[in-house]
């Protein structure tokens, strides 16, 4: 006899799922059983076997898993199964119960009013997931474009495991556990925090999905759940880890590769890395495409801190025009005060 979660997600038809070691829940689409409840986290619960015991496990979800009657899981935590045993994630209840042997498919019901027949017990997520390739096939030359435009990456520096990681989904994951971007610091959470892209703005956001040290943008923690836009050249934190988000575009503005000049004047200027380390990581930027900002954080010649600090400052001198337009207004008005000064003493001499 084999144990089953029967799924009931509000506002859809039943759905059963056997309970196997590996079976997971949540939003992402590579879960074993995606879920479209809202309050549901993208990898909220797994299955597993803990001492020849099956139980479900929070994966880290911003809800946690509640065990109806019972305690609220947070990530690690788990509950052993047993038949009617109930768990709530989000809106959504999971109820274990005991299959009827063979196919689970043959005692599922059907999947919505519209059901053509079949009883594949995973026709939601099949469905579901077709519906959605059928309405990306649109978008998804858009947003082919807008990552060619923007050539996202994140530039992770953690010594030796320091790496740049191209950004190439609509929802990317980072964490130590099963995400697209892994981080083996252990002051990053299984599930830390996630990049997601917006197609209506055509921009990208960062998100803390409830880690236990934070995730942090220019110094500030992200409150869990909320997110925060990404601008080019951004330091990012995850726990201990430092990180820089960067671009190429920000919407449809090109970053200008002399501001990226400029901040790297800075740093030298402020005697973070030598003049000859700047034109080293300037040749190297221009054979790997990258440029040499992330080149110098990866290599922790300048953290990333202190990269993003100089590129801001780099935005607010402006191009080299407005700063010889600055420089000329400058010297007038000092030319001014010297009149307006010798002026004064002359009056008063006499």
């Amino acid at each position: 006899m084999s144990i089953v979660f029967v799924v009931r997600e509000p506002g859809l038809a039943e759905l059963r799922v056997p309970a196997e070691p590996g079976t997971t829940f949540g939003r992402h689409p590579r879960n074993t059983c995606v879920l479209r409840d809202p309050a549901v986290g993208t990898w909220q619960s797994r299955v597993a076997e803990r001492d020849g015991q099956l139980v479900l496990e929070d994966m880290g979800g911003r809800n946690g898993t509640r065990v109806e009657d019972g305690p609220l899981l947070r990530q690690g935590q788990c509950a052993a199964l047993r038949e009617g045993l109930r768990f709530r994630l989000g809106g959504t209840v999971l109820e274990v119960s005991a299959g009827l042997g063979g196919d689970p498919a043959k005692d599922t019901e059907p999947r919505s009013h519209d059901d053509p027949g079949t009883d594949s017990p995973y026709l939601r997520t099949i469905v579901e997931s077709e519906v959605r390739a059928g309405a990306a096939a649109d978008a998804s030359g858009r947003f082919d474009r807008i990552l060619e435009r923007l050539r996202p990456r994140l530039v992770v520096y953690d010594g030796p495991r320091s790496r740049i990681h191209d950004i190439e989904g609509t929802e990317v994951g980072i964490g130590r556990g099963d995400t697209e971007i892994r981080l083996e610091n252990l002051s990053v959470s299984s599930l830390h925090a996630r990049v997601a892209f917006d197609g209506k703005l055509g921009r990208f956001f960062l998100e803390d999905l409830e880690s236990a040290n934070g995730t942090f943008m220019t110094d500030g923690a992200l409150a869990p759940g909320r997110r925060r836009e990404l601008f080019p050249d951004t330091h990012l934190r995850f726990g201990e880890v430092d990180a820089l988000w960067v671009s190429d575009s920000h919407g449809d503005e090109p970053v200008p590769p002399e501001r990226r000049k400029r901040a790297l004047s800075l740093v030298a200027r402020d005697g973070d890395v030598s003049r000859e380390q700047c034109r080293r990581a300037e040749a190297d930027a221009v054979v790997q495409g990258r440029h040499p900002g992330e080149i110098l954080v990866l290599r922790g010649l300048v953290s990333a801190r202190a990269w993003a600090s100089a590129h801001q400052r780099a935005g607010l001198l402006g191009s080299s025009d407005t700063i010889e337009i600055r420089r000329g207004w400058l010297v007038l008005a000092l030319f001014l005060v010297a009149v307006a000064v010798t002026s004064i003493l002359i009056f008063r001499g006499d």
